[in-house]
């Protein structure tokens, strides 16, 4: 896939993590991972009211150096 303005780029990754997080969470309550939830629901910013669990660090930086980081991605890799 080629874009070609960066607010499309942004706004597939926004849409990426999104979803990947939702997912994940699905399946971590499917599978009743309640110690990795409770991480990501100690992530979890104060100021954002309109969620449970903070998945994804947001890391501030310009799209031609896009980083995307897991919250707790070694502990959820060493709970398996």
């Amino acid at each position: 896939m080629i874009v070609s303005h960066p607010k499309e780029i942004g706004k597939i990754i926004q849409n990426l993590k999104s979803f990947t997080a939702k997912e994940i969470i699905s399946l971590l309550k499917e599978d009743k991972k309640n110690d990795i939830l409770n991480l990501l629901k100690m992530s979890k910013k104060s100021y954002k009211v309109d969620s449970t669990y903070q998945f994804w660090e947001r890391e501030i930086q310009g799209l031609g150096n896009e980083k995307v980081v897991v919250l707790g991605n070694e502990r959820t890799h060493n709970n398996y």
